[in-house]
């Protein structure tokens, strides 16, 4: 009669009670996992960017320096001349804001639990360097719970070290663990909510854990709430356990009730509004191809044709494969539905927090392949052909990884976004204190950085931001556009004539607003030239 091992009954369904330990592992590999994550912890310090830039990177400060305030919302800032009631509040809105019901005010549109770890890091390393020792960290956490994780299902360690040499490898986790954003973050979280569930099957206080560390991953991204089948499979049936999983999540369920109530007015309420018109079934199979793709090109296809032969695991019956396709699945069926998954490579971060599902199903197939063909070999240099056979997967797997993330310069995101802290500066010295500036790119750089007042020139109409330059400049505060040379083109095409160009310093450029046409009525621009279709 066949048996079940220890770490399937701990993904079971029916309730195995106290299980036994893994399999202990020698110190010599304990030492290899220790120094992989340390490696790639120093990795990430010194290439991770901690700069206020795009949308979400300028984003998720503003609102950690919020709550670290105990403020929730941020205060309009008026362009001289123009009071922000007369017109709309968007065009005072940089990126990461959203106008709040409340005139003046804006509120931030990023979940909350990314800005928290902010805050927190902050308290021990500074504002500057608060993002970078939030990712290293949490990058560093993610291999070092991949690791016990494969132990937990039963891997042994050179399986449980190759899954995490994947993870560590995989171009989409090295770029969101060096780029601020919330995706290798709540990647590390996950993995860690199905450990302490896994756990509990030994011990009934990891259930609490589990419950912790599932509500701070919601924290940090409300869709990791799709991690909850999977954490139903893994803990064990044990009423003590569940009430213990409750518990533990109980704090982060109220602290995001209170403060979704609070910022946006309902309990359930994100900052992500009005995405309905995002999600349909016809963008289903074009992403699904396109994530299979990627993943195919980023792991290999050896390595996702072993996961296949988890899939075929899981639908007989075997309960860690079906643990590991209930933590994937939901994630990548629910973003196959979102228009955005399809647009680049590193979109592949919606599904970041359940690829280590994928690498832990494909290795996991892969070490019972090897069980067997290694029983069936009878002599010695066939099970060392085995073995290498399993490492040659697993190098290809880490050495395609490798490749693709020196093909797309993955470590070189802190150079880049360089430019958003070195063009402000610039920009400093080169305008009057406190006038106003256009922006789109650096709105949420600007807002974070500066004090100045500034206007969304992609949003307002030509004859409304002429006529707000023409105020500014009567007030003493001459409007300025700040603008990426990519934006110069859009600039121009939606506002015709109304900035010049004063300085270079690529790739940013600064313009200032033109004086009226001579003739012009007083306080207003010029008609736009007739394009044949009405203004925007």
């Amino acid at each position: 009669m066949q048996q079940t091992s220890p770490a399937e009954s701990a993904a079971g369904g029916a309730d195995q009670g106290e299980r036994s330990a893994p399999a202990r592992w020698p110190l010599g590999w304990w030492l290899a996992a220790a120094a992989l994550v340390l490696a790639y912890g120093g990795l990430l310090a010194a290439t991770a960017s901690p700069h206020a830039s795009g949308s979400d990177q300028s984003g998720y400060l503003s609102c950690a320096r919020l709550l670290a305030s105990g403020e929730r919302f941020a205060a309009v800032r008026p362009v001289p001349g123009t009071p922000p009631d007369q017109l709309s509040p968007w065009l005072f809105t940089p990126l990461g804001f959203a106008p709040a019901p409340q005139p003046g005010a804006l509120l931030p549109t990023y979940p909350p639990g990314f800005p928290l770890h902010l805050v927190a890091a902050s308290w021990l390393v500074g504002w500057d360097a608060a993002g970078v020792a939030v990712q290293a960290l949490a990058g560093a956490a993610l291999l070092l719970l991949v690791c016990l994780l494969g132990r937990e299902l039963g891997l042994p360690p050179a399986g449980a070290l190759a899954a995490a040499l994947l993870i560590a490898a995989f171009p989409v986790t090295l770029h969101f663990f060096t780029w601020m954003m919330s995706d290798g973050l709540a990647a590390t979280w996950c993995c860690a909510a199905v450990l302490g569930a896994l756990h509990a099957r030994r011990r009934t206080a990891s259930a609490a854990a589990a419950g912790f560390a599932f509500a701070v991953a919601v924290l940090v991204r409300p869709t990791d709430a799709l991690l909850l089948p999977a954490l139903a499979l893994a803990l064990p049936r044990r009423r003590g356990a569940w009430l213990a999983f409750a518990a533990g999540a109980a704090p982060g369920a109220l602290l995001q009730a209170a403060y979704n109530l609070e910022v946006y007015g309902r309990a359930l309420t994100t900052g992500y509004r009005n995405v309905g018109g995002l999600f349909s079934a016809a963008y289903f199979l074009p992403r699904i191809a396109h994530f299979a793709t990627w993943i195919g090109r980023f792991l290999t296809l050896p390595l996702a044709a072993l996961w296949l032969v988890g899939v075929g695991r899981a639908v007989g019956g075997d309960r860690r494969q079906l643990l590991l396709l209930a933590w994937l699945a939901p994630v990548v069926a629910f973003y196959a539905f979102y228009f955005h998954s399809i647009e680049s490579w590193w979109y592949l971060r919606f599904i970041l927090p359940a690829v280590p599902a994928f690498v832990l199903g494909g290795v996991l197939a892969g070490e019972e392949l090897r069980g067997r063909l290694d029983a069936r070999v009878a002599w010695r240099c066939g099970r060392v052909a085995v073995a290498g056979l399993a490492l040659l997967v697993v190098g290809y797997g880490v050495a395609s990884g490798i490749a693709w993330i020196r093909h797309f310069g993955v470590l070189d995101i802190a150079a880049d976004t360089e430019v958003y802290p070195r063009s402000l500066e610039w920009f400093e010295r080169q305008t009057p204190p406190g006038s106003p500036v256009a922006a789109m790119q650096f709105s949420g750089a600007l807002f974070y950085a500066t004090e100045r007042p500034l206007v969304r020139y992609d949003i307002a109409k030509p004859e409304v931001l002429r006529r707000i330059a023409n105020r500014a400049g009567r007030a003493g505060a001459p409007l300025h556009a700040l603008v990426f040379d990519w934006e110069l083109e859009p600039l121009h095409a939606r506002h015709p004539g109304l900035f010049v160009e004063v300085a270079r310093r690529p790739p940013a450029v600064l313009l200032a607003a033109a004086p009226p046409a001579k003739g012009a009525r007083r306080g207003r621009s010029q008609p736009p030239p007739e394009t044949g279709r009405p203004a925007p």
